[in-house]
């Protein structure tokens, strides 16, 4: 039995990419000078390889979401510890009478206001909504609870 004759890595690629554009295998072969059977094998392996390629990247996207919520997940719970820790460092620092005296009361009605608005927010738009229909003007109360959560209006 002959030896396989090897075939350079670009005479593959080229032979493999003519075949997928839809060229037939008999000129291929005559031009490359090889075999249409060398070619049906080198059509299959890359069609094995593009089908386990799909199939893994089918597999990654299947998991990716999954992931990708646990790790949101923890970072939402994380920034909102770090906040109430934050807020608790704050709310503590503002009974210090020698601390106090050092702010500006408008530093201190901003910088609390911010911080504690903000988890507030975050803390509300964690909470499960669920529509009670319109109320009686009309208004949908589910669009007028996600405006307060917004800050687009005053809380009723």
């Amino acid at each position: 039995m002959a030896t396989p004759k090897k075939y350079p890595v670009a005479t593959r690629a080229e032979a493999v990419a003519r075949l997928l554009a839809g060229e037939s295998p008999k000129a291929i072969a005559r031009a490359l000078s090889v075999p249409e059977s060398t070619l049906r094998d080198w059509r299959d392996i890359a069609r094995n390889l593009v089908a386990q390629w799909v199939e893994e990247d089918r597999a990654r996207s299947d998991a990716a979401p999954k992931q990708n919520h646990a790790w949101l997940d923890d970072q939402i719970w994380g920034l909102v510890g770090d906040s109430i820790a934050a807020l608790r460092a704050v709310a503590k620092k503002a009974q210090d009478d020698a601390w106090l005296t050092e702010q500006s009361a408008s530093s201190l009605a901003v910088f609390f206001g911010v911080l504690s608005d903000k988890l507030v927010r975050v803390l509300a738009a964690l909470e499960p909504y669920q529509a009670t229909g319109p109320d009686d003007n009309g208004d949908d109360a589910g669009t007028a609870a996600l405006a307060v959560v917004a800050g687009e209006t005053a809380q009723p």
